[in-house]
Formats: structure tokens, C-alpha cells, sequence
């Protein structure tokens, strides 16, 4: 007798069509996309430009598939007309279909930001050398009636106390002050405040300004982003000319990263970017769509402080660099006020904010909170993500005691260990200019070559060792009962996202892989951070920061592992998961980061300012150790049919003909008999 499921399995590969891992009922596209599909780009800057920073495994593919495209080169970029509200429904079909008949003007398109993204990128990159080399002359006009030549040691602790401002600085001062101890200390105190007050705030606000953007749309909430970056830029160039008599003196230059965080700071920007280019690119082509996107601001990451170096050395003057990053941040905002048509329909506003009123009356209807502990609630709500990482309780013998599974909560704690790097490349870019008396323009060659290294690493070294070296899954054959795939495939399709059920070899063979390339990234760090201690000039020093971006595998390794321990506890929301860990990052390198290496800097500067090398190690030690205490599931591990259990599935998958590697499945009768194997899967492997 025949089951149902056999019958769609026969029908999906009869003749003359197209295999399919998608169940029947699935919706041709996800109705979150947007929300959904942020979790393959990094949210800050920081995270791509610098080697410290971490790249997820899908940002890691994306890039390697801008570099090397290998799938759908016959198709168009883009789909004849943007799908940005799925046309699932007449309302979506009756939007679609106003939006062709729009000029291209009009038509919201991942062109209005891929075109810009690289120069936009490269200006923000191209300031990160200037602003240390402005900041320490800032610092030495401040010190400037405290010291003499050669008496360094008339100078005060205080940031706060110092706003005594004179004349400008000889070059002999300018070269001398750079080396000063007190001086570099107060550079560091300032960078550590504009970097936590930023952060802090970016935090708190992000998540707001997101959901504002689902309800009043995404040019709204961009306008308000660039206007807080053009708020940035004014107040640091008048701060620059202006700080005789500005109050504070260069403390003014706080004023920059306050207004910038509560208008969502470069967090916001970047995350409403991606929304954007969710809502006006159809699933099939999303992914190539991000793809180019990463693959161009990695170019800008690359080309930004050569040219920045470059503009210095013909303008003999640092500050050049921030007139260009504020002129094109200026054509930026110019574009989303004036030009850059909207992306969300005003029907999916109109729901998000229905949505929001009833999710407001039913707390006015509920239990009702005092004001702080209101107050509380808003402000730290950001962190509620976190609360995946607890450690669960695992079922076990029942004449046991319940035991927790630690491994998620130990992979979380690995993982923001490591992203505290991210939080020590100001204080890098200090050392450099106090060690070895790089200028700005030095500075920026510097930045180019790690960034190259870098890059290199991730489109061609990290995927050759992955073909190579990573064990291909098991393909022996997987026996289901009948009722108990029915059951599966029927909760597999009532998920947002195209998901599919992974077989036990396909979800266990590569872990070990994964989790040993993490570890040998964490090495390879290690090994970089103890040398740079021993690096006297500053060649050596560049080569052992160069190797240093080799340890960018542990990004996309410990993605996979934790994706893979995640859907072994029965999670189905693989977007949450990377929603939490993106919350690990913010506070590890926007906020905790630069908290600890600011402060050792600043207490290390004047006997040992490599400490934060040591700290940085140590750092990578500890996340090694923990890592060194997960537990994989057995590769042996029984499947449970009723265990929801669901692995993404890429958009290529609908592309791809059968693959004769793939497990074969053989769905049983419910009597017990297997009819003959005239099916299997495609793509990745999955049920």
C-alpha cells in the first residue's frame, strides 16, 4: 500500500521534473525575510575591517562566492522585478505589480546601496589612522603649558582636569609628545570614552530603531542614521579648529558619539542596510545579492587606507582624510533623503505596527511592572537573546538526577573571549605611532596589508582546506518510518525559512572538523599575539600582524558548531541563534572590549605598553581552554523521528539534480515493508 508521503516523493521525482526538498505546503518565500536574513552579515565595521574581528560562516561563504561564483551564471543578478513582499497574497501581488509599472527612479533595488557600499566603506576604513594621528596632537596641545621639552614628567593623570589650551606644536614637540607616556594615556582615555559611549548606546538603541523600521519603513530609520553620522563628522572637524574655545576643549569630541548612539550609530545603519536589501531581492537571489554586497565592502576595507595614506602624503595634512570621509558621507545621506525610493510596502507597516498595539495592550492587560523595572526591561531588553545559551536539562536515566548540557553556554563563552580582540585595534594603532613613530599615512599601508592578508585567507586559503581536508558525509542509507517523516516533513514546512531534515551523518561527521579548525585558528593566534611581544622593528611587527588574520577560521567554525549543537537540543530557529551570538559580539567588542584593553593601555603605557599583546593572548588562551571542554554528539547517536530537528537549506538546493552521494532514504510502510529505493535527495543533505 501506498503512503501518502511515497506519493509526493514519486510525483516530486517523475520524469521530467525538477527534484525538490521542499514540502508541498511550503510558502514560496518567507514572510519575515528581512528579520530573517540578517544573520549572514556582521553588524559593525569593526568586525570586517580589522583582523581581530570574527566573520560568521555565511558571510564566509558569501564572500568566497563573490570571488569564485560557481552556481547560476545563466540567471540575471537580480529578479526581473524585486519581490519585496513575497506576492503571497492579492495585497502582495496588488503591490508588485504598482511597483513595475513605477520608472526605475522609483523602484526600490539593491543597486541604490551596492554601487555606493565600497567608497562608503573605504571612507570609514581610510579615517581609522588619521583619527589616532589628530587625537594625539589634540592631546599634546591640551599638555602643551604642562610640559617642557624633556620633562614629561610635569604632566597630570587627569583627562578631565585638562583643558588649559595654547598655541600650536613644533614638529620637535609634535615628535616628542608622541612618545610621551601621559600623552598616550590620555589618548587612550579618550578613545576608550568615545568607544564605549557609542557602544553602550548603539546597544540600547539598535534593536529600537529595527522595529521602528518595520513599521514606518526603512528610509526613515536610514535618514536618521545618516544624519547622526553627519552629526559625527561636524562636531570632530569643529572640535579639531575649534577647541580653544569650545567648553572642555577636546572633550567636546564626546558630544560626536552621544548623538551618533541614539540615533542607532553605525549598528542601526548597517542592520537597516541588509533589511533593505532583504525586502527588494527575492530568496533566490538574496544570497548573491549579499554576496556582492560583503564582496564590496571588503574591496572598499582593502583600497580605503592606501588611499587615505595616499591623499596624506600629497596633502601633507591628516585632516584631508576626514573632509573626503564627510563629503561622501554627505552624497550617502543626500541619496536616502532625496533619492532612495522606499523598500517596505505600506501594508506590511500597517501590520507591523497592528502588531505592536496589540503587543502593547496585552502588557497594559497584564501583570503591571513598577517604573523602573519597566525602564529596565526597555533599556536591557537587547539581552534577552542571551538566555539561549543557558544550559539546558538533558532527559537521561530517570533513576538519575537530571544532568544540564553545558556545551552551547561554553561555545557562547568562547566565542566573546575571542571577540574582545576586536576592542584592542585603537589601542594597536596607538602602539604603533608610540613604538615605532608611524605616521597616519603609515598607518594606513599597514591597515591595507592586513586587510589583503585577510581577505585572502577567507576567499582561497579557508575553502581549499575546508575541500580538502573537511570529511564528506556519510552515505549510507537512513530507515524512517512512514507516519513518523509524515510528521517531520509536516513541521518542516510550517518553519519561515526553506529548512530541511538532516540525517545523524550529515549533522555529526563534520563537527569534529569544525570544532578542531577553531581551535587551531585560536592557536594560530595565540602564536601571532605572544611574538608581536617580541617584535622590535616595526617589518617584524607587520608580518606577525599579516599572519595573525590567518586565525579568521574560527568565525565560520564555531558558527557551524554551534548551529549544529543548537539543532541537536531541538532548536528550529537557526535565526535566533545567530541573533544571540551578534548580542555576544556587541558587547564583547564594542563594550567590555575596549573596557579592558583601554584600561591596560593606560596603566601599561609608560613601563609596558605591549601588555595588551599579553592580555590579548591570554585572552585567546582562555577561549582556547574552554572550547577544549564541549562535548560533540556521537556520530553513532540514534535519531529520534519526533525530535524537531531542522538545518537550512541554501537557495542553490533547488538548483541542483540528485547527488548520488547524498544518503539514500528508504521511507518504510507502516507494516514494516520498504518499497523499492526509486527515490532520494538533492542538494545539501537532507531528508
Amino acid at each position: 500500500m501506498e503512503t501518502g508521503i511515497q506519493r509526493t516523493l514519486s510525483a516530486s521525482f517523475a520524469p521530467g521534473t525538477r527534484p525538490s526538498s521542499r514540502a508541498p505546503s511550503r510558502p514560496r518565500n518567507s514572510r519575515n525575510s528581512s528579520r530573517a536574513s540578517l544573520r549572514y552579515l556582521p553588524q559593525d565595521v569593526e568586525s570586517m575591517a580589522f583582523p581581530e574581528g570574527t566573520v560568521g560562516a555565511e558571510a564566509t561563504e558569501l564572500l568566497h562566492e563573490f570571488v569564485h561564483p560557481q552556481h547560476n551564471q545563466h540567471e540575471p543578478l537580480f529578479g526581473a522585478e524585486p519581490h519585496a513582499d513575497g506576492g503571497e497574497d492579492e495585497d502582495d501581488a496588488a503591490s508588485l505589480e504598482i511597483r513595475r509599472k513605477l520608472p526605475w527612479y522609483k523602484r526600490p533595488s539593491p543597486y541604490w546601496f551596492l554601487l555606493v557600499v565600497p567608497f562608503a566603506a573605504g571612507a570609514t576604513i581610510a579615517t581609522a589612522a588619521p583619527r589616532i594621528e589628530l587625537f594625539t596632537e589634540l592631546a599634546c596641545i591640551a599638555y602643551k603649558d604642562k610640559y617642557q621639552v624633556g620633562e614629561g614628567n610635569k604632566t597630570t593623570d587627569s583627562l578631565v582636569g585638562i583643558t588649559t589650551l595654547a598655541g600650536g606644536l613644533t614638529d620637535a614637540e609634535k615628535q616628542f609628545c608622541a612618545k610621551e607616556p601621559r600623552v598616550q594615556a590620555a589618548v587612550a582615555q579618550l578613545n576608550m570614552a568615545l568607544m564605549l559611549l557609542l557602544g553602550i548606546l548603539s546597544c540600547m538603541t539598535a534593536g529600537w530603531w529595527g522595529s521602528i523600521s518595520d513599521r514606518y519603513g526603512r528610509t526613515r530609520v536610514l535618514s536618521i542614521a545618516v544624519f547622526g553620522l553627519l552629526i559625527s563628522d561636524v562636531i570632530f572637524l569643529s572640535t579639531v579648529h575649534f577647541h580653544r574655545v569650545l567648553p572642555g576643549g577636546y572633550l567636546f569630541l564626546l558630544l560626536g558619539p552621544l548623538l551618533d548612539g541614539l540615533c542607532g550609530g553605525m549598528t542601526a545603519l548597517t542592520a537597516t542596510i541588509h533589511a533593505y536589501l532583504a525586502d527588494c531581492t527575492d530568496q533566490e537571489h538574496r544570497a548573491r545579492v549579499f554576496s556582492l554586497f560583503l564582496g564590496l565592502t571588503f574591496v572598499g576595507f582593502g583600497i580605503g587606507p592606501t588611499i587615505g595614506s595616499a591623499v596624506v602624503h600629497v596633502t601633507h595634512s591628516a585632516l584631508s582624510v576626514f573632509y573626503i570621509a564627510a563629503g561622501m558621507h554627505m552624497f550617502y545621506a543626500s541619496m536616502v533623503w532625496l533619492v532612495v525610493p522606499e523598500s517596505l510596502s505600506l501594508r506590511r507597516q500597517l501590520q507591523a505596527r497592528k502588531l505592536k498595539r496589540e503587543k502593547d495592550e496585552a502588557a497594559r492587560n497584564g501583570p503591571q511592572k513598577s517604573a523602573l523595572a519597566h525602564w529596565m526591561s526597555k533599556a536591557f531588553g537587547f539581552l534577552a537573546p542571551l538566555a539561549l545559551f543557558w544550559p539546558a536539562a538533558v532527559d537521561s536515566n530517570p533513576l538519575k538526577r537530571k544532568r544540564r548540557d553545558w556545551n552551547l553556554f561554553l561555545l557562547a563563552v568562547a566565542y566573546g573571549s575571542t571577540i574582545l580582540l576586536i576592542g584592542s585595534y585603537t589601542y594597536k594603532l596607538q602602539y604603533t605611532s608610540e613604538a615605532f613613530g608611524w605616521t597616519s599615512e603609515q598607518m594606513g599601508y599597514w591597515l591595507s596589508a592586513v586587510g589583503v592578508a585577510r581577505a585572502v585567507h577567507l576567499t582561497a586559503i579557508l575553502p581549499l582546506v575546508i575541500k580538502f581536508f573537511k570529511p564528506r558525509p556519510k552515505t549510507g542509507p537512513v530507515n524512517l518510518p512512514s507516519e513518523s517523516y509524515e510528521d517531520l516533513l509536516q513541521s518542516n514546512a510550517d518553519l519561515e525559512e526553506p529548512t530541511a531534515l538532516s540525517p545523524p551523518s550529515a549533522q555529526h561527521s563534520s563537527l569534529p572538523f569544525d570544532l578542531a579548525l577553531a581551535k587551531v585558528s585560536l592557536l594560530v593566534e595565540v602564536v601571532s599575539y605572544t611574538a608581536l611581544c617580541f617584535a622590535a622593528d616595526s617589518l617584524t611587527y607587520t608580518v606577525f600582524t599579516m599572519a595573525g588574520a590567518f586565525g579568521s577560521g574560527f568565525g565560520p567554525a564555531v558558527s557551524s558548531v554551534a548551529l549544529a549543537l543548537y539543532i541537536q537540543r531541538g532548536g528550529v530557529e537557526s535565526g535566533k541563534l545567530f541573533g544571540a551570538m551578534s548580542v555576544i559580539q556587541s558587547l564583547c567588542s564594542q563594550i567590555i572590549g575596549p573596557s579592558v584593553f583601554g584600561t591596560t593601555y593606560i596603566k601599561t603605557v609608560g613601563t609596558f605598553p605591549k601588555a595588551i599583546f599579553i592580555l590579548a593572548a591570554g585572552a585567546v588562551i582562555f577561549s582556547f581552554t574552554i572550547l577544549m571542554f564541549v562535548r560533540l554528539p556521537s556520530a553513532n547517536a540514534s535519531f529520534h523521528p519526533g525530535e524537531e530537528t531542522a538545518m537550512e537549506v541554501s537557495h542553490e538546493a533547488d538548483e541542483t539534480l540528485v547527488d548520488p552521494e547524498v544518503p539514500l532514504i528508504i521511507v518504510d510502510d507502516v507494516g514494516g515493508k520498504s518499497d523499492s529505493p526509486s527515490t532520494s535527495t538533492h542538494g545539501s543533505p537532507a531528508l
